[in-house]
Order: structure tokens, then sequence, then C-alpha cells
């Protein structure tokens, strides 16, 4: 006969399954009065737990710390009993700390680190992994909504980024660099990047937009190729339109920070020699991404097999090793031109070069 593992009653200790069929029968399935841990969360927790080899003591804890302790407190080892107001305790301080983002307080200066204290690693480990499920689940909103008082957006997003960064600090497995990139995914997919993540904010941003005088239509087709121009040297652009029509060109010259030598630089090179060969076409800001207004969405052309792979890396390449003060001249054989006229029949050409 197999030994059985008792507890401090002497009753069999509660098994996986019977966790697992209790938090089937209490916990709810749908939102009700704020709660956010469901029984999808907590399913998906102790099945990401399994997933990242955590024992079965783990999984057993991340069920059995959102149940009444009369369910089966007489049947937990005294070992583990003791880390169930741990894990509530986790839960309660980053709670805690989410409500702190008042809409009175200054968002622009930096949250308080997030502390979880001298609290077990198991325990860390446990809220860490909920508080990813719910994101990846996206209740994020759900979650700041449960939170009293509902703190400001931007302000709530900031002190989840600092709970996620305490949780990661000294986590014994990775479940807090997980959280954090969680917490950075829903950040950004919220259009608060620019503002909360600034560190992986790069580089510059060159805007080409059409003079007054440039007709509408014409204007329209320079820009289409202009972007068509810049994404065949596999360069991330963007657009900005109004009713369906491209107002702006953007180009981010990402290569230019952290490359060694004229490398990076030659992106740089080529936007500063496209906005002088069609001075009469386009108006040309150039900007730190930190200093543009709103999300753009940044693009590279799709590959859809290898051979265009290939040309695609071939001309990016290319680009990035030129040594010449006009990029543009390994790629284009035209002169340049003071007239609006040829300046728009040029850049019609770009697209086909």
């Amino acid at each position: 006969m197999q030994n059985q593992i008792f507890s401090e009653g002497g009753a069999p200790q509660i098994t996986l399954s019977e966790a697992l069929a209790s938090a089937v029968k209490i916990l709810p399935r749908k939102p009700r009065g704020g709660e956010v841990l469901m029984l999808d969360v907590a399913l998906r927790a102790t099945a990401d737990l399994a997933e990242h080899n955590h024992p079965e003591d783990d999984q057993l804890l991340a069920l059995l710390w959102l149940l009444p302790d009369d369910i089966a407190a007489h049947r937990t080892p005294g070992s583990m009993k003791t880390l169930l107001p741990k894990i509530r305790g986790v839960w309660a301080g980053i709670l805690s700390a989410l409500s702190e983002a008042h809409p009175e307080i200054e968002t622009h200066l930096e949250s308080t680190p997030f502390d979880a204290g001298d609290e077990p690693p198991v325990a860390r480990v446990i809220a860490a992994t909920y508080l990813r499920m719910l994101l990846e689940s996206g209740a994020a909103e759900s979650l700041r909504s449960s939170v009293k008082p509902v703190p400001e957006r931007e302000a709530f997003y900031q002190s989840l980024l600092a709970v996620a960064e305490g949780l990661k600090k000294n986590s014994p497995d990775l479940s807090g660099d997980l959280l954090l990139e969680a917490v950075k995914r829903v950040i950004r997919a919220e259009g608060l990047k620019q503002k909360l993540l600034s560190g992986e904010v790069r580089d510059t941003i060159w805007t080409f937009a059409l003079r007054p005088q440039v007709p509408a239509a014409e204007g329209e087709a320079a820009l289409r190729s202009l972007r068509s121009f810049l994404t065949g040297f596999r360069l991330s652009a963007a657009v900005s339109m109004t009713e369906g029509r491209v107002e702006a060109v953007h180009l981010l010259a990402e290569e230019a920070k952290g490359e060694t030598g004229e490398k990076g630089a030659a992106i740089e090179r080529l936007a500063a020699s496209l906005a002088v060969r069609f001075s009469k076409v386009f108006i040309v800001v150039r900007l730190q991404r930190k200093e543009v207004q709103g999300e753009l969405m940044f693009h590279r052309a799709g590959i859809t097999g290898w051979h265009m792979g290939l040309r695609y890396k071939g001309r990016h390449d290319q680009l990035l090793r030129s040594q010449e003060a006009d990029p543009l001249t390994e790629f284009l054989q035209m002169e340049p031109s003071g007239g609006l006229k040829t300046q728009l029949e040029q850049i019609e050409k770009l697209s086909s070069n």
C-alpha cells in the first residue's frame, strides 16, 4: 500500500485534483462585484506554474490561497498553511501599490518601487504569475477598475510597471521577468510607451510633409512613392493619414543609435539627402523620438520569400555601409533639380528603383 502524506491533524493531505475540484466549485466564472481573480485565471496560473516546472506543492498553493480557510484547513500541512497568508499579503500589497496612483499624483514623477518585503519566494512567484495571467487575458482595465479609488489611467500603468520591476528584483525564477515583459506589452498596446518606457524610445524621426503649393493628388502620390522607396531598404516607416489620404511619411532612424562609425549615420544622411533633393515638395522636420506627439506605428516591408529577403538585405546592408555624403548617389542616377515639376517626376521614379 502506498504511503499517504498526512497533515498535522492526521487526515490525508489535500491533493491537487481535490483542490482543483474545490476551485471549480467555489471560484467565480464571471466578473462580479469587481472581482478579477476568477476561475479561469486560477486555472491558467496553476497550469503556468506546472509548465515552468514548479513542484506540485507550488501548484497546490496557487489554488488554496484563493479558497476559504475552512475548505482545506484541516488537510493542509502546517508548512504550507503558513504560506497562504503570505501569498495573500503579497497580493494585498500589489493592490495597495496600485491604489496609491491617485488622479492628483503628478504622473511625471517616478513611482515608488514596489517592495514585497521578506515574504517567501514562492509567495512572490505566485502573486507575479497571477498578475501576469490577468494582463495576458486582457484584464488590465478590469484590474484598474477593481482598485479603489480607481486610479488615473496613466498613473495606474506607471504603478503597474513599478510593481513588475519590484517583483523581478531578487526573483527566484523567471516569473518576475515574464511579468515585466507582459506589463511592457500592455503599456505599448495602450499607447503609453513614449511616456512610461522612455528608455525604449530611441533615435530620431524624420517627418516628410507636403508643402502648401504641391497639388493634392501629385503630393499624395509622391508620399506613397517615398514610403515605398524607404521600405525598399527595409527601413522602419510610418504614415499619417486623414480621411484615407496620406498626409506625411515618417522615417525612424533607429539604427543610428548603437552603430559604430559611419554605419548607422548613413540612414540620417539618406534622410538629409532626400530633404535637400526634394525641398520643393516636402517640408522636413527632424525630431527626437520623445518629442513626437502621439504613437506612430512603424513597419518594415514584409518578406514573402528567400529571394525577396536577400534583395532587401542586400540593399539594407549596402546603405548602412555607405560612406558617401549623399548615399542616394549609390542608388539613383538622377541629377538634383530645383523645379517642383521635375522633383515630383523624380519622386515618382523612386519606387521603381
